[in-house]
């Protein structure tokens, strides 16, 4: 019992230790730093998991896009001393910024989509993608757009209707926006605009029309309607 009170004496001289403010700050941001380790860690188990989940493709797209927006917010900010509109383009209901018209950039070159092809970044080439034409160099984000990463599907050709739809399947990752709505051809500007504006991706060449392509490309369009109606029918 001695012992005892002589310990309840020792804590109210000395006092009872209380974590300061800066403890307590650093513990709630480990907190969530763990909290959000462990949501990302989950969603990319279900996105892997159920990758043909309609949900689990809602949900990639509008996550895709809303950093695209964040981007754009940012580059806005950087350009035009502008940062607010991220509510506005999450939600879908801003016009993209205009940008030049190929026609009128001088010296720009051009390349065909076989030329487009080679820069898949692989064996230290660099990476390229084009949309609705304009090819951009996306080097800076090997993290994002190098094999084997998310964003790979993109690389080496001009895949607007993939960037103006979310849908990353085979006949999806042309250049053709035929049958689309004006709010999904609208997408592919936003896309452009984030390129175009980017402090770390380069407007590099315009690309060439290619009359072969675009027939391979409707036939591709029109092979995946008939997929997708025999489907709807069983």
């Amino acid at each position: 019992q001695t012992m005892v009170e002589l310990k309840h004496l020792k804590k109210k001289l000395v006092g009872e230790k209380k974590p300061t403010r800066g403890a307590r700050c650093c513990r709630a941001l480990k907190f969530f730093l763990l909290a959000l380790t462990t949501f990302i860690v989950l969603v990319a188990v279900v996105f892997r998991l159920l990758p043909d989940n309609p949900l689990v493709f809602k949900s990639k797209v509008f996550l895709m896009r809303f950093f695209r927006n964040v981007a754009r917010a940012k580059a806005r900010g950087r350009l035009q001393n502008n940062e607010k509109g991220l509510l506005a383009m999450t939600f879908g209901d801003d016009v993209p910024e205009t940008v030049p018209d190929l026609c009128d950039i001088e010296s720009l070159p051009s390349m065909t989509a076989e030329e487009l092809g080679f820069y898949d970044g692989t064996n230290d080439r660099p990476i390229y993608l084009a949309v609705k034409g304009r090819v951009y160099d996306v080097s800076e984000g090997k993290a994002f757009y190098g094999k084997g990463r998310s964003y790979y599907h993109f690389v080496a050709k001009d895949a607007t209707r993939a960037f103006a739809t979310g849908c990353v399947q085979k006949a999806c990752l042309v250049s053709s926006l035929e049958g689309l709505s004006a709010d999904e051809k609208m997408e592919a500007d936003r896309w452009i605009e984030f390129f175009e504006f980017h402090d770390k991706y380069k407007l590099v060449a315009s690309l060439e029309e290619d009359v072969v392509e675009r027939i391979l490309e409707e036939t591709l369009i029109e092979e995946a309607k008939v997929r997708k109606q025999k489907q709807t029918s069983n």
